[in-house]
């Protein structure tokens, strides 16, 4: 195996690592009912789906300028899902919604 067939081979596990998560959330978001619990189940997806995927990119593409810019919006993603998400359930749960 040449070193561009193990690149390619890394690149497509961290693929579908992020594509296994996003559709398990998913899965996750048809199963729940209550609006937090569906709110959580999305969590994946921004905090460990986007990065494995953006990370995936990144190796594929090598060493380039957009190389770069895929890995910091995967991590820009990864750093704020988790924030987005909780000032999401917080706002749900403000006077007025029903709660």
């Amino acid at each position: 195996m040449s070193g561009a067939d193990i690149q390619r081979l890394v690149a497509e596990i961290l693929l579908w690592a992020g594509v296994v998560v996003a559709a398990g959330s998913g899965l996750a978001l048809l199963a729940l009912r209550h609006r937090t619990d569906r709110i959580h189940a999305l969590t994946p997806l921004t905090t460990l789906a986007a990065p494995l995927i953006a990370l995936s990119l990144a190796v594929d593409l090598g060493h380039q300028r957009l190389t770069f810019k895929v890995l910091f919006i995967g991590a820009l993603v990864a750093l704020t899902g988790g924030v987005l998400a909780s000032a999401t359930g917080d706002a749900s749960r403000s006077p007025g919604n029903g709660d």
